[in-house]
């Protein structure tokens, strides 16, 4: 069973932008929410990296597991333990990143009024293009937070089973079987994300290059 599951999660791109539009053009306005989504978003790259230290110590965990057979079944309860603490903690931090999404989301679409109010079509085009994109991001992440929310409750139903005396074989290979089968669609949906998220800051460019607003590109973040 691969236990590390490192998710790869690209984070907005930051956009540095030297005004030269007024202070209340609604390109400007509309700048404003857009870098301060990446602001907030840092948030949720501060507990991916959390997640990801997490993630390496379970497979720790889980290779001793292994490594013990189903003799020592004192230190195999001990090890599922701390297996579980490793999942709960892992939880607090999804739901910890969940609110940084939802508060980005939020701030995000306060964009929706100054978009009519662009002055040239080819902006107000750029504009809804990258704001539809950007929806469809958030879309993605809450089903990305449900998978790796699920793996978490199989992978707890795993290592609860392992510790079990009277545990068969073969119940114990249909969860591992569960808890691939769910890493299987947690990998797939972050790799949506991740699309998705490449998408949107390549539209923001455009959108940024639409406008009247000097720009500088700083170099995008991964996580």
């Amino acid at each position: 069973m691969n236990v590390s599951k490192k998710l790869l999660i690209f984070m907005l791109a930051a956009i540095t932008v030297l005004l030269s539009a007024c202070g209340g053009e609604p390109s400007e306005k509309i700048h404003n929410n857009l870098e301060k989504s990446v602001e907030i978003e840092s948030k949720a790259g501060e507990k991916q990296d959390s997640i990801i230290k997490l993630e390496k110590k379970e497979k720790v965990i889980y290779d001793k597991l292994i490594a013990l057979g189903d003799k020592d079944m004192k230190g195999i309860q001990k090890l599922s333990d701390d297996a579980i603490t490793n999942i709960d903690k892992r939880k607090d931090l999804i739901n910890e990143e969940k609110d940084s999404m939802g508060e980005s989301k939020k701030n995000f679409e306060e964009i929706k009024g100054q978009i009519d109010k662009l002055e040239t079509e080819k902006e107000k085009s750029r504009a809804n293009k990258m704001y539809k994109t950007m929806e469809n991001r958030f879309s993605i992440y809450n089903k990305l937070n449900k998978a790796y929310l699920k793996s978490l409750t199989e992978e707890k139903k795993m290592y609860k089973l392992l510790a079990k005396k009277d545990a068969t074989h073969e119940q114990v290979s249909s969860q591992i079987q569960e808890v691939n089968t769910t890493y299987k669609k947690l990998i797939e949906t972050n790799k949506d994300f991740n699309a998705k998220t490449k998408a949107y800051n390549d539209q923001k460019k455009a959108f940024y290059k639409a406008t009247d607003l000097d720009v500088s590109y700083n170099k995008q973040k991964e996580k």
